[in-house]
């Protein structure tokens, strides 16, 4: 490239080499300037697209940004041969590093130095751009002493959509999007949110300049290690010892700020440039009062601690599962040659040492048994042991994922499978092992029940505890009826396995079968008993406790619960003891204790804070919302959710966070308040899917979905349910069909989009049926009965509705049965059976027990206007404005609108053309908005008839003309069978003929 001619830049010398491009000093022979241009070097053929979009980005990003302190970008081009280049500002002079590095650096001039940085971040931060990859390297001050900042190849607005999904690659490689080829950087200046890759935002860089900041003043790096990974693990999880105690010249004021910026709760940390900004002018000032020749840092920075060069992927050996860590982007030429260097390299198994092996086994033990706090202690004084255990770490990190401490999982799992591929070769047996619990912390549980079945057919003497272990994958994957099977087959391995015994007891519970339960819990017990384990007698107490609580025994709960925490007193087991406590409060709210109630729940939340384990509390405040809002009582369960979550955003509680706002969501959308409740179930639905907790992000799809229903927001709700059935077909889960193919009609028919919606409640019912769900297959009859007749094809809809009604005959049924009156009522009024539709109606009204009262309201509605067209107008015009009045309570657009067109037709013939012109044409402007075809029609035509009575003949005529051209465009999209069906249902024929009659008034 020396001495060629780009564009106007003649190449002149080559400058430097970065991971992904090559950078030169050009000559401009327009302007006659010494420049700076940047190619990219990336191969073809391996991700060029991508290195050429993240070569735009940078581009693209600093040239919206003008500041004297960020290098400023000229001109952007492609090569004859496409290749791309930057022209930017060339900087001479040194970087921060080799300032460093030389000894050069005075405290004000390192304050001074960092000021200038913040500067340009502020810079970028008012754009919405965030540099990502702040470091000493990229840090240049010019010959005149100025500050540049270099590199914006990381650059990222704020705005682009976040990934969303449960692959670890892909979160992995939105995070590490440094250098391709080989991973470049140092891992020392990323942020905890990066370490984690997670979505980072400009308190990202905040941390960055911490870190910076910290290494000019310290004389050494905030946190240094003999590896990346080491260090890595570091960022994540350790706090830095205060720079003055490194360097005696820092002030106490110059700490807080430093470690300030490097807070691992974002929260803490600094929240905007400008804050930084403030503190360190102030310092700046200060040191200028006080420091006439201040003096030298301490001594150059160990280039071994500084480590600004490349890190290579042979430096993290790549695993199947690709880690979600920065420095963990898998080459995929690299691969195969990395992986046997390594086998070549370590020819022997090294097993580890026996102390660590037993504490392992008895954190295997715990896990099982539930008691994950044991287990966590069990792992770590396993790994204190031995260092090198790699499948102690990982472990640990199921452990920790189980206590909700997502940071420091995916730390140890981290470092679980960095050992395995660096350290130690591993059995096949352990290979298996070590992927199987990586899937279980990556939530990647069918790969999980793969290994671990892999596992109970090859290893001999331990197949018991593999089926165990398959056991729980399945149960986080929510397979119940496998997670039995495995659990069964480990007693048939091994009758004395008391942690099997447990899961089944739990799992029958679940199921309400309370025999097998009862029966399993029994055997459990007396294992444990046998053991001589008081956690694990214990335990199955508690568990009794909780099944008879969710059983509405709370009486029989506090027995056993009161029995288990005398055992844990004795034995001394804290996280087992604050459990217990915090259940005894839900019983004894169960049995209307409530001074007991809040005695157990203040006790277990003092000992939790004391202990350090708020993650229960959290827990525990969730599971009594739950309580609360099961025996709806809405107004405590949310005060109970509330408090959950703002302990688990002090705490960081991801998982917990999460929880609580699906709760949340959950009371406020079910309490008719969709708009509130569903910016907490969203929130929640992005960690799910963050994080891949499939069942849980399909509860939240499912009850966003409902809350866009319930908000008219159709076209929104259909994709979520639509999604829900390709995840549920992809995964062959036809229960999960079966409900969204229920509730994707459900939406149709709220959009009036009756044959498609008949299509999907037929599907319902056929998969409902196959799996033997008769309640819920009575409902998907209901629905199919409810479009048939609206199709006009009444006879086949009273025929399912027996049907129907036939499964609606138990007592525990009423819900389905006043559904059935009410399609009934419906179905009837259509016919002019107006006697019928009344008796229908009364009895929906009767059975309606719910909190807000639509199905009675809808049956309101419809008794009526059924009053008002048998000549009881007077009854029937008061019964639909009381139900028009209750409707606009609900704030359901679907039941506020329906109610009004039934209103404007009470009143039209109640002669009350003002009144009927009024409500029509307030319900059409929601059926308008909301795509309802069949009922805008209906609706202008009531205003097109009270307008022509009124005497208002071309608003009429207006009218009358939108209402025809509406109908007759719904007519041809309903084609053939339907189409005829519907036009000559009763009531339909009815309103044409009317259409017929008022437009031929209006046009003579």
């Amino acid at each position: 490239m020396i001495g060629r001619t780009i564009s106007h830049y003649r190449i002149v010398e080559k400058l430097g080499e970065g991971g992904m491009g090559v950078v030169y000093v050009a000559e401009d022979t327009l302007l006659g300037r010494r420049v700076a241009i940047k190619t990219l070097t990336a191969a073809r053929g391996l991700g060029e697209q991508h290195f050429r979009s993240r070569f735009l980005r940078e581009a693209r990003a600093v040239s919206k940004l003008s500041h004297p302190h960020i290098a400023t970008i000229y001109d952007y081009g492609e090569i004859e041969n496409g290749q791309p280049y930057i022209v930017m500002e060339l900087v001479k002079g040194s970087t921060l590093g080799e300032l460093m590095h030389k000894e050069e650096l005075t405290i004000p001039r390192a304050v001074e130095i960092i000021k200038q940085v913040a500067e340009a971040l502020a810079e970028a931060h008012r754009h919405g751009i965030i540099h990502r990859d702040i470091k000493p390297s990229n840090i240049a001050i010019n010959e005149r002493g100025a500050v540049k900042v270099l590199d914006f190849g990381l650059a990222k607005e704020v705005a682009s959509a976040p990934v969303i999904g449960s692959d670890p690659a892909a979160q992995a490689q939105l995070n590490t999007q440094t250098r391709e080829g080989v991973i470049v950087g140092t891992p020392m200046y990323l942020s905890p949110e990066q370490a984690l890759g997670v979505e980072v935002d400009a308190r990202s860089d905040l941390f960055s300049l911490g870190s910076v900041l910290y290494e000019c003043i310290a004389g050494r790096p905030a946190f240094a290690g003999k590896s990346d990974i080491e260090i890595c693990a570091k960022v994540i999880r350790d706090d830095p010892p205060p720079p003055s105690s490194l360097n005696p010249m820092v002030s106490k004021e110059l700490d807080r700020v430093t470690l300030k910026a490097l807070s691992k709760k974002t929260d803490a940390r600094y929240q905007e440039t400008g804050e930084i900004l403030q503190d360190l002018r102030l310092i700046t000032e200060d040191l200028r009062v006080s420091t006439v020749h201040p003096p030298s840092l301490l001594p150059t920075v160990n280039s071994d601690q500084s480590r600004h060069g490349k890190m290579t992927v042979r430096d993290v050996l790549p695993r199947r599962y690709v880690l979600l860590a920065v420095f963990a982007i898998v080459v995929a030429l690299g691969i195969l040659g990395v992986f046997l260097f390594r086998n070549e390299l370590h020819d022997s198994v090294i097993e580890p040492t026996a102390i660590a092996r037993d504490w392992y086994d008895k954190g295997v033990s715990a896990l099982h048994d539930g008691a994950y706090y044991t287990a966590m202690k069990r792992f770590t004084e396993a790994v204190k042991a031995d260092p090198g255990f790699a499948l102690a770490h990982a472990r640990l990190a199921e452990s920790y994922v189980e206590l909700d401490d997502l940071s420091k999982a995916n730390v140890e799992i981290l470092l679980a499978n960095t050992l395995a591929s660096k350290e130690r070769r591993l059995t096949r047996q352990e290979t298996l092992r070590l992927d199987a619990v990586t899937s279980v912390v990556q939530r990647s549980f069918r790969e999980a029940t793969e290994r671990y079945g892999q596992l109970a057919a090859e290893v001999p003497g331990n197949r018991a505890t593999a089926y165990v272990d398959l056991g729980r994958a399945y149960e986080k994957n929510e397979e119940i009826s496998k997670a039995i099977e495995s659990y069964q087959r480990a007693l048939q391995l091994d009758a004395r396995s008391p942690a099997a015994a447990l899961r089944l007891g739990v799992l029958y519970g679940r199921q309400q079968n309370q025999a097998e339960a009862s029966k399993a819990l029994d055997n459990a017990s007396n294992l444990y008993e046998a053991l001589s384990d008081e956690e694990g007698r214990a335990e199955v107490l508690y568990q009794r406790g909780v099944l008879l609580v969710k059983a509405g025994k709370g009486g029989e709960a506090r027995g056993f619960l009161l029995r288990a925490l005398e055992i844990t007193r004795i034995a001394g087991n804290t996280h087992q003891r604050i459990r217990t406590m915090l259940q005894l409060s839900i019983a004894s709210y169960a049995v209307n204790d409530q001074e007991g109630a809040k005695s157990y729940l203040a006790t277990g939340m003092e000992l939790a804070h004391s202990n350090n384990i708020e993650n229960l509390i959290i827990q525990s405040l969730n599971d009594l919302g739950n309580y609360f809002f099961q025996h709806s009582k809405p107004a405590e369960a949310r005060t109970y959710f509330e408090q959950s979550l703002q302990l688990a955003l002090r705490f960081g509680a991801r998982r917990n966070e999460a929880r609580a706002r699906f709760s949340l969501g959950s009371v406020y959308i079910q309490q008719d308040d969709p708009k509130k409740g569903t910016p907490y179930v969203e929130q929640a639905l992005l960690f799910y899917e963050q994080g891949g907790y499939r069942q849980e992000m399909i509860q939240s799809l499912t009850l966003l979905g409902q809350a866009y229903d319930l908000n008219g927001d159709y076209d929104r709700a259909l994709r979520g349910f639509e999604r829900l059935l390709s995840m549920a077909q992809e995964n062959k889960d036809q229960l999960q069909e079966a409900l969204s193919h229920k509730n994707i009609g459900t939406v149709l028919a709220h959009q009036e989009r009756y044959p498609e919606a008949l299509e999907h409640f037929t599907s319902s019912y056929g998969l409902y049926n196959s799996l033997d769900k008769r309640l819920e297959a009575g409902y998907s009859q209901v629905s199919r009965a409810d479009m048939l007749w609206r199709l006009g094809q009444g006879p086949e809809g009273r025929g399912v509705l027996n049907l129907a009604a036939s499964i609606a005959e138990q007592p525990a049924y009423s819900d389905l049965k006043g559904r059935i009156y009410i399609v009934r009522a419906g179905l009837e009024l259509s016919e002019r059976n107006f006697h019928q539709a009344i008796i229908d109606g009364g009895r929906a009204i009767k059975l309606d027990d719910s909190e807000t009262k639509r199905p009675a309201i809808e049956a309101q509605t419809l008794v009526g206007l059924a009053h008002v067209l048998s000549s009881a107008k007077r009854k029937g015009l008061h019964e639909c404005e009381e139900a028009a009045r209750k409707a606009e309570e609900t704030n359901d657009p679907r039941l506020v609108s329906s109610s009004l067109l039934a209103l404007a037709e009470a009143r039209l013939n109640a002669a009350d053309f003002k009144g009927a012109l009024e409500s029509a044409l307030r319900a059409q402007a929601i059926h308008t908005r909301a795509g309802q075809k069949e009922s805008e029609w209906r609706a202008f035509l009531i205003a097109g008839v009270a307008s022509q009575h009124s005497g208002n003949k071309q608003t009429a005529r207006d009218y009358l003309s939108r209402c025809d051209a509406i109908l007759s465009a719904l007519a041809q999209k309903w084609a053939g069978e339907y189409a005829n069906g519907y036009l000559n249902r009763h009531d339909i024929k009815t309103y044409r003929e009317q259409l017929i009659l008022s437009s031929s008034a209006v046009n003579h």
